[in-house]
Parts: structure tokens; C-alpha cells; sequence
């Protein structure tokens, strides 16, 4: 299907890092398709999350709540509106809002539910439901590249590089975006368009998890009182120091890292603390990295002493995973959490000694941990702080005959950063322990698909997105899969946002893709003695029947074609008063499920097929029902048998009557 009648195409990259959009018209697009026109804001962090529904809430740095829908709407908006100005007096008002069709990107890991929040945002912000299309990050990022002149991508030559999109070569995605890392394989075909080979997969692994990281950072050395405080009262600068960290954690970085940081920051510090922080910083010594604590998750976990506090040991938790998923502990006695945890610290024999003769001081020591997970649920602060004491450093002393400070190998002066004026210098290697959460995961999702997919003829992998630009993430990229080539596009960025002003013009560019789950309807079938379960069995008119049955449509891994209509299925009105004919859509992560309640299914939404006419006997109130795959968007067509008319079925996956 193409879009072509659409005199201007405009698209929406409504990202976690950066909001983007762009425009080009018909005409630019057949005369030169490169020729798009772009603007970009630098914004916050919002959630990227793709379990977003019709009652999602969110939070902002203050903690406090409005609905997502609200979020979404008003920010596509005020883009929406935003260009439209520009579009208006760059062409002296000869384009309408009805001569625009509106583009917005998502994640190719999105789900079904999170693209129709996605769409039911675009409505709210005044976008005709038929002047919408939503475009697959990975997908828009590699109709661009396909199309780009070679000298306009590095990492590999000229020849190479033009090998890699000619008809029937294969190469990976690797959308490295702000919040999301979407990874995909595709085909160019014999036309020069794409086709999906696999599944996409992917996580929260983008930029921003090391922007929490180095959050995480900041309020371990400085204290979550001060940081709290400074991100509270200090907006502007909260902003302006992940503003040039933005940069730095994207450049080549020397050690030490060197950041200009506000004024303000180290008045905060001093007014709560007492202590000049150039002074508390060149005091600090600072320690290595223990594992485990927290089911089988990895955590950095700093030591932090402190000269100019001698009684108190200082320990620093940073967490590589979201609050949401630490959230059910706070369930859980604490008590059990902080064993696991000084029982990797300091040893079980030193540990169960220090309950036994210091019960006063166990007692502090797990009121101070449970009062912290409380304060980091309520108030996201991430950094959890122990104060460490002396009894128990005395105890491993005797237990284990060394210092312990000397678990960590403190050296003098070694600490994780020092300030010169307004210079903070961060040492090289704490840099890059705050990609460990987001690289690793990378490159270890990359390696399975390369390992459980069987696609030969795979040479290179692709890099966008605004991730890519880091060159300590191409760096790992490169060197665990050395037999690959690396691309990189100049302006990696706006790769996904151009590349889906271009699919606008012509969404035939994506040809084939594969579905991600098995879809199908629970039904009643022929109840068959040895196959189907005795508690499912039900009689209706003498006849055995079997419930709950799962009846497929597609299956996971399926390859289905643009617009495909797969599997027409009968329905008909089952009572008089009924103006409906409802039934739930469930899908599986197996091939094939047997029962709609299955450990691997799951409701997706429900189906209404409006009785447009009451005056049709109930039998002959039939209906022909097909999904249409094959899209960005799962959709649904139904036609009354009777007169072959469509009629205007709805598909709900939000819940939202």
C-alpha cells in the first residue's frame, strides 16, 4: 500500500532522549527521497517502557503523577502543532492538516496493546485516525540506510558497505535508541525492499540506563539527602550536567573524564553535609565490585571511605535493574535481604558472629537497609547507603585477619573522582563500569540470535539510533563479533526518524515480517475422548463439546506479507438483544497451545462486530471475520455474509469503553 496521495508526509519520533520531527513532500519524495526536513529538543527522561495501557500512570522528577494518555497526547501535540507552524509558513498555507499524514515511530518490541496506546495518544492529540501510521524504529532506520549514498556511512569500505544493501544480501539492526535496543535481521529483495527474517528482541537497554547509572553514581558519593535536594531545587542544572554527560558517555573518553559541573551541585553538597566537597573528595578511597544479592541479578557495589568521617564506613549500592522489579521485596522480611548481602560482604562465620554479639547493632543495621528500599520506593532514589559498623569491621578483623578496607584493595587516594574548581575528573574506570548494565545485555542478545537462528550469508550488522553514536558500545560490538562489519550511518540519530518520512511515502518498502506470538480466538470444539482434558468438557443439544479451546490464526515465527487476511472465520449473533458479537483475541508464546488458559497464553484484547441491521432474523445475523497481519499495527476485518457489506469491527486491546 502506498501513501503517494498524501501531498506531505510529516513523522514524530516521540523518543526517551531526544523528541524529534521531520517532513518532506511528494514531490521532494519521488524527485530526491533524501531530501527531508528535521528538528530536534533535547528533553528528559520518560518512561520507555512498553507495557503502557489505557490507566498507565507517570512520574515525573517530583514525584508526581498524571495519567501516560495525558503524557503521550500533549506531547505529540505540541510537536504535531510545532510543524505544523513550519509547514505553514514555509509554504504559505497551501497545505491543511487533512493534506498530512502523520507518521510516529515506536519500538519493534512494542506489543500489540503499548502501539494502540501509542495510536489512541496520536487521536487525542488531534490526529484523524486515517491520517496515522506508526513505524517500526529498526525497520524506518533500514529503509533510510538502504537508501543512503555510500560515503555517507562508515566502519567498513565504500564496496563493502554497498554490498551489504544490494538485492539478496542479509544484515543485523541494531536500533540502539535512548530508552529501547530493538535488534532484527532483514533481506533485501529482489525490488530493493526489506523483508523481516526473524522476530525483533530487544530490552531497555539504551542510553538512558547509563544515565541512570551515573544518577546512581552521584547519589552514592554525595549522598541521596544532597542529590535529592539538588535535583529538587536545581532543575536547570539537574539538566545541564546530564546534558554534557549525554556527550561525554557518547565520545572517545580519556582518563580521567573530565566534566564541568554547576556551582550549585557543590553548595548543595556543602550546606548538607558541612564539609567542602574538594576537600571530601581527595579524602576518599574507593573500592571494587562483589556479585550476586538480589535473586541472581549483578550489582556494583562501592566502597566509599572517607577521611573525614573515620567512624563511619560508607557502602554504596547501585542497582542495574528498575525499581519496579525491586518493589515486591519490600514483601519479603528484610531480614533475608540483608544476610544475602553481608554474607557476600564479609563471610557467613563473620556475619552469623556479629548477630550473635552484636544484636543492638544488627538491629540498626537492618532498620537503616529496610528504611532505605522504603525511601528508594517512594522517592526512586536508587542509591541505597549503609553505615557500617565499627563492631563488624572489628569482627571480620578477628575472623579473618585483615583490615576490612583490604577486601576492597583501597589504595591512598584513590578515589572515584576529584574536583578541580568547577572540573569534576571521573576516573576512566568508573566510566565505564556504568555501561555494564546496558553493553553486556547487548551484546549478549546479539550473540543468541546469531547462535538459535540459522540465516546464513550474514556479514554485517547495521548500527542507528542515537545509542550508536557511543563509541565505547561500537568499540564492544566490534570486538565480540569480529567476523561481522560494523556500519554506522553519519547522523545515526536520525536514522529511524528520516528513514519513517519515507516509509510515509511508500509503506510497501517493508514487504514480509514475522509475527512475534500465535494468535488466536478461544472456541468449542468436538470434544475427542484421549485428547482434550475431561474438566473442559461440556454438553450443549446432546453434543459433547469441548471449551476453551485455542483456535490459531497465525503462530510465532510465522512470515506473513503486507496486509495479509489470514484465516476467515464464521460468526453469528447468538441472542436477540445482543448488538454486539463479542469474543476474546488471546495470544501464546508456543505454536500450538491447546486451551485458551495455558501457562503460555494470554488475553490480548476483544473483538465487537456491531449489528448494523435488528431487523434480520438472529440466524441469519452472520458475519465473516478475518486478521489482517502483516502491518505495523494488528488490525481486523468483518463483512455480513448476507449482503457482503463491511461492516466496522473494532478491536480493543486497552479496555477502554
Amino acid at each position: 500500500m502506498s501513501y503517494l496521495s498524501y501531498p506531505l508526509v510529516a513523522a514524530i519520533d516521540f523518543g526517551t532522549t531526544f523528541s524529534t520531527w521531520a517532513y518532506s513532500t511528494k514531490d521532494d519524495f519521488k524527485n530526491s527521497p533524501l531530501k527531508i526536513y528535521t528538528r530536534q529538543w533535547h528533553g528528559g527522561e520518560h518512561d520507555s517502557n512498553k507495557d503502557l495501557s489505557y490507566n498507565t500512570m507517570l512520574q515525573d522528577e517530583c514525584n508526581k503523577s498524571l495519567p501516560a494518555l495525558k503524557v503521550f497526547s500533549d506531547a505529540i501535540r505540541y510537536l504535531k502543532n510545532d510543524l505544523l507552524d513550519t509547514v505553514m509558513k514555509t509554504m504559505n498555507g497551501i497545505i491543511t492538516a487533512e493534506d498530512i499524514l502523520w507518521v510516529l515511530t515506536v519500538p519493534a518490541i512494542w506489543d500489540d496493546q503499548a502501539k494502540q496506546f501509542m495510536r489512541l495518544s496520536a487521536l487525542r492529540a488531534d490526529i484523524k485516525d486515517e491520517n496515522l501510521l506508526l513505524a517500526l524504529e529498526p525497520e524506518a532506520a533500514s529503509i533510510l540506510c538502504s537508501l543512503l549514498p555510500v560515503q555517507t556511512m562508515y566502519g567498513a569500505d565504500s564496496t563493502a558497505i554497498l554490498a551489504t544493501f544490494q538485492p539478496g544480501s542479509r544484515y543485523m539492526i541494531l536500533d540502539a535508541g535512548g530508552g529501547t535496543i530493538d535488534i532484527t535481521i532483514h533481506e533485501v529483495t529482489s525490488r530493493g525492499h526489506l523483508k523481516e527474517l526473524c522476530k525483533a528482541t530487544g530490552g531497555a537497554w539504551g542510553g538512558t540506563s547509563v544515565d541512570r547509572a551515573f544518577e546512581h553514581f552521584l547519589i552514592g558519593l554525595l549522598g541521596p539527602d544532597v542529590f535529592q535536594c539538588f535535583k529538587n531545587d536545581c532543575a536547570d542544572d539537574y539538566l545541564y550536567i546530564f546534558g554534557l554527560f549525554e556527550v561525554k558517555k557518547r565520545g572517545i573518553m580519556e582518563d580521567p573524564v573530565i566534566m564541568r559541573i554547576p556551582m550549585t551541585l557543590k553548595e548543595k553538597f556543602e550546606e548538607k553535609k558541612g564539609i567542602d566537597l574538594t576537600t571530601f573528595l581527595s579524602s576518599l578511597k574507593f573500592g571494587g565490585i562483589i556479585k550476586g544479592w538480589f535473586s541472581d541479578q549483578d550489582l556494583n557495589v562501592y566502597l566509599v571511605t572517607s577521611k573525614c568521617k573515620t567512624t563511619i564506613t560508607r557502602l554504596s549500592v547501585y542497582e542495574k535493574m528498575f525499581w519496579e522489579e525491586l518493589e515486591f521485596q519490600l514483601d519479603k522480611d528484610p531480614c533475608i535481604y540483608i544476610r544475602h548481602f553481608m554474607e557476600e560482604l564479609v563471610g557467613v562465620l563473620t556475619y552469623d558472629k556479629f548477630c550473635m554479639e552484636q544484636p543492638e547493632d544488627h538491629q540498626r543495621l537492618v532498620e537503616s537497609f529496610k528504611m532505605q528500599m522504603e525511601l528508594r520506593i517512594i522517592s526512586r532514589v536508587f542509591g541505597v547507603q549503609l553505615s557500617i559498623p565499627d563492631s563488624l569491621t572489628q569482627i571480620y578483623r578477628k575472623v579473618t585477619g585483615k583490615d576490612f578496607d583490604s577486601k576492597f584493595s583501597l589504595k591512598e587516594n584513590e578515589g572515584p573522582a576529584s574536583l578541580e574548581k568547577d572540573k569534576m575528573k571521573l576516573k576512566l574506570s568508573v566510566m565505564k563500569q556504568l555501561f555494564n548494565y546496558s553493553i553486556p545485555n547487548i551484546v549478549h542478545y546479539i550473540s543468541n540470535l546469531l547462535e538459535n537462528t540459522d540465516i546464513g550469508n550474514l556479514t554485517s550488522i547495521v548500527m542507528v539510533g542515537g545509542f550508536s553514536d557511543c563509541k565505547l558500545l561500537q568499540d564492544a560490538i566490534r570486538s565480540h563479533f569480529p567476523s561481522m562489519r560494523v556500519i554506522i550511518p553519519a547522523d545515526a540519530g536520525l536514522s529511524v526518524l528520516k528513514g519513517a518520512v519515507i516509509y510515509g511515502h511508500d509503506s510497501s518498502l517493508i514487504s514480509q515480517r514475522i509475527c512475534k506470538k500465535t494468535y488466536g480466538v478461544e472456541m468449542l470444539a468436538r470434544f475427542i475422548n484421549g485428547r482434550h482434558d475431561n474438566s473442559k468438557k461440556v454438553v450443549i443439544d446432546g453434543d459433547e463439546l469441548c471449551k476453551g479451546v485455542f483456535d490459531k490464526y497465525v503462530e510465532i515465527g510465522q512470515t506473513v506479507t503486507l496486509n495479509e487476511c489470514v484465516a476467515v472465520r464464521n460468526y453469528r449473533a447468538a441472542n436477540e438483544e445482543d448488538p454486539y458479537i463479542t469474543f476474546i483475541v488471546y495470544t501464546s508464546t508456543s505454536k500450538n497451545p491447546m486451551y485458551v488458559d495455558d501457562v503460555s497464553c494470554a488475553k490480548l484484547g476483544t473483538v465487537e462486530i456491531p449489528i448494523t441491521d435488528r431487523s434480520v432474523p438472529v440466524a441469519d445475523r452472520c458475519f465473516t471475520f478475518s486478521f489482517v497481519f502483516g502491518n505495523t499495527e494488528l488490525k481486523v476485518e468483518a463483512k455480513e455474509t448476507r449482503t457482503g457489506q463491511t461492516v466496522e469491527a473494532k478491536l480493543d486491546l486497552l479496555g477502554h469503553h
